[in-house]
């Protein structure tokens, strides 16, 4: 950690009107429903990168180059089309195989599956303010005049509709039948259709049926799904997020040795994983294997160490370089 570093100060706060948490958050709301990040830098003196200013991506669109891959990005605020430079432009994105300039929203993939499932929450809420009735349609012995037809109508709507009269008699005169002309919710399977939308939408945001609280959830296996959340999503999205970062961002502050990095050692549900770490860290340790290499290849997250680069051997806890076994009287 560089404390007070220009690049640590610009990401703690990204600008005047934005903590660090509402700038990460309208990232990762950009990213799922939009399936781009778009950021516009700010320079001050020197040119230094002193703002960063989330962009609506349904607002901007990259100008392509076959040189430069990206000649420049236009905005439209306003009606008024902006010209953003490609070296003020940072973009973080979901891969659209189909597109290499624009990314590709996990909510596009699932669109028609998510509007289905709006559809059929509108079903139930006018079903429910109708008496949860199906459509159809009251049948005469007679044919009705006018002044008949909308006295019958009138009725109808006075006495069933509305939550308030559900499960109220049905009152009409005049040999009235009542014909049902649409299936009804369980022959439309309701509730298993909502279910399996429900699943399809959470499997592709990569979050485990048990975090939503859905059929028996035990305590073993909602803290097993918190911890596959954060290894099989949260996770990999740091990284993508940590790798634009440091791609588009850090080599503005011009030092080769400064780079940007997430903090995960204290998230709870990967604590476990931190022990199971630090019992592989000692077992290789006593292998004579390298503090310095252990900590960098289990990503442990320590400082390197002074003589971290030597490995010891556990009987005698020796520098290896010391160590001789050549049955020489030196040993």
């Amino acid at each position: 950690e560089v404390p007070g570093h220009p690049l640590e100060l610009l990401i703690r706060r990204p600008n005047p009107y934005l903590s660090q948490k509402e700038y990460i958050q309208t990232m990762i709301y950009n990213l799922y429903l939009a399936g781009n990040s778009i950021d516009t830098k700010v320079r001050g003196l020197g040119g230094v990168v002193a703002e960063l200013w989330p962009l609506r991506p349904d607002s901007i669109k990259p100008v392509p180059d076959k040189k430069d891959f990206i000649k420049h990005s236009v905005y439209n605020s306003e009606g008024a089309n902006q010209i953003i430079p490609a070296a003020d432009f940072m973009h973080n994105k979901f891969v659209d195989p189909s597109n290499p300039y624009w990314g590709l929203a996990p909510l596009q993939v699932v669109a028609k599956t998510v509007d289905t499932d709006v559809e059929a929450v509108n079903w139930n809420k006018v079903s429910l303010q109708n008496r949860a009735v199906a459509d159809g349609a009251f049948v005469t012995d007679q044919p009705l005049n006018a002044e008949q037809w909308e006295e019958a109508r009138r009725q109808v709507r006075e006495q069933h509709q509305g939550s308030k009269n559900a499960r109220s008699p049905w009152i009409l005169g005049g040999g009235a039948k009542w014909v049902q002309m649409s299936l009804s919710p369980a022959e439309m399977d309701f509730i298993e259709s909502r279910k399996m939308t429900r699943e399809e939408i959470a499997s592709l945001f990569g979050v485990p049926m048990p975090l939503l609280g859905i059929n028996d959830v035990t305590y073993a296996n909602y803290a097993e799904a918190r911890k596959a959340f954060w290894q099989d999503t949260i996770i990999p999205l740091l990284d993508d997020i940590q790798d634009s970062f440091n791609l588009s961002l850090t080599p503005e502050f011009g030092d080769d040795n400064i780079e940007l990095r997430y903090d995960a050692s204290n998230v709870p549900a990967l604590q476990e994983n931190f022990a199971t770490k630090l019992d592989n860290a000692k077992a290789l340790f006593s292998m004579g294997v390298p503090f310095n290499q252990i900590n960098q290849r289990l990503e442990l997250g320590f400082d390197d160490i002074e003589g971290g680069d030597e490995g010891y051997i556990p009987s005698s806890l020796i520098p290896v370089s010391l160590a001789r076994f050549d049955g020489s009287d030196d040993d």
